[in-house]
């Protein structure tokens, strides 16, 4: 086979993508470590296993191959009780191929599904599969094509559920550009543009009159983008508490390229996930990602204000700020922004911390 055929040269974005998902994948594992369950990975659009780095053409490792090294390197520290079952998706036969060669070598050792189809078509068998296990979803197509709103619930639903999904931006608001068109009086045009707006209604999850609402703001990307955004997120609420998009833009421009949602039900999950991308920020790989700056003195008189008289546990107080997306809010935190905000209010006599004997984390009583 040959491997021009099957093996893609890896983009700047692919590179800070897999970073984020391989540090993530390590913290996830490690957060889980003592459960001694059955966990599962599954690669909806898992590719060739390994892509080529365009300046040494040497193969660098994919998606599938990444979160099986990551649970080789922890099973050789003989501390970890869970099993870690990988389930790889791949529709396009010739890449498949590719992929069983790239994953064959670990199949002797470790758990390893490979299934040729369409992701949305094996949904019903991998959760038939993986039951009540803790399971990591990544959600990857090129494309808006794979990923229709109401065939994924059955994953956006799922208890003990992480998804890491590639919301394609770009060809979204491409194939939007058709709305003009619905009613185009060439056939021809008016029923492309009638298909790719059906496709676009099945990813979003929204019904046809909703995004003929988009038509006046067509020229106005930014309102546009919010409202996107701000839709997509609040559908995926209903299901995940915990939605949150990272910004993706083109190298070299200001436009939009995708996002990356993050959903989870757990705090916890969305801490760690905010922090691995406030790192990749610094790299120079990951300029292409945006980090707003936090103004503390700003938030600590927000949280102030909010819960003047309350009694509140930490983490309740990290669930309301650190969902918050400057594409959407117009601000953004870290939990160090947090802390450090909480911390400014304690020394002026505004927060009293209570540290109770047995619990991780503190109460905060928020004084008149």
């Amino acid at each position: 086979m040959n491997i021009d055929e099957t093996v893609w040269d890896i983009p700047i974005q692919t590179k800070t993508k897999l970073a984020i998902l391989e540090n993530y994948l390590n913290a996830w594992a490690t957060v889980l470590k003592e459960t001694g369950d059955v966990l599962y990975y599954v690669d909806g659009f898992a590719g060739p296993g390994s892509y080529r780095d365009p300046k040494t053409k040497q193969r660098v490792p994919g998606s599938p191959i990444r979160a099986i090294k990551i649970y080789q390197k922890h099973k050789q520290e003989k501390k970890w009780k869970y099993e870690l079952r990988f389930i790889n998706v791949e529709k396009d036969v010739n890449i498949f191929e590719e992929l069983e060669e790239q994953t064959g070598k670990f199949k002797k050792k470790f758990y390893i599904k490979n299934l040729s189809g369409e992701f949305l078509d094996k949904i019903d068998d991998i959760i038939g599969e993986i039951e009540n296990n803790h399971t990591f979803f990544f959600i990857d197509p090129f494309g808006i094509s794979g990923i229709d709103f109401d065939k994924l619930l059955q994953v956006f639903k799922r208890r003990k559920t992480e998804i890491f999904l590639n919301f394609n931006y770009n060809g979204l608001q491409r194939c939007l550009g058709e709305l003009k068109n619905l009613n185009h009086k060439d056939d021809k045009i008016r029923n492309l543009a009638v298909k790719t707006i059906d496709r676009v209604s099945q990813m979003l999850g929204l019904g046809i009159e909703e995004l003929k609402s988009l038509h006046g703001l067509i020229e106005i990307d930014p309102q546009k983008e919010r409202w996107i955004l701000k839709t997509y997120r609040s559908n995926l609420t209903e299901h995940k508490r915990f939605p949150y998009p990272f910004k993706n833009k083109f190298p070299g421009s200001e436009r939009t390229f995708y996002y990356l949602f993050f959903m989870t039900d757990n705090i916890v999950g969305l801490k760690i996930m905010k922090d691995i991308m406030y790192k990749e920020r610094d790299k120079e790989i990951s300029q292409l990602f945006l980090f707003p700056k936090t103004d503390i003195s700003k938030l600590k008189d927000k949280l102030a204000n909010r819960y003047t008289g309350q009694r509140l546990p930490y983490n309740k107080i990290l669930e309301q700020w650190l969902p918050k997306c400057e594409y959407i809010d117009d601000e953004d935190y870290l939990e160090r922004d947090v802390k450090k905000a909480l911390g400014v209010l304690e020394e002026e006599g505004k927060v009293e911390k209570i540290q109770k004997p047995g619990y991780k984390r503190p109460l905060y009583r928020f004084l008149n």
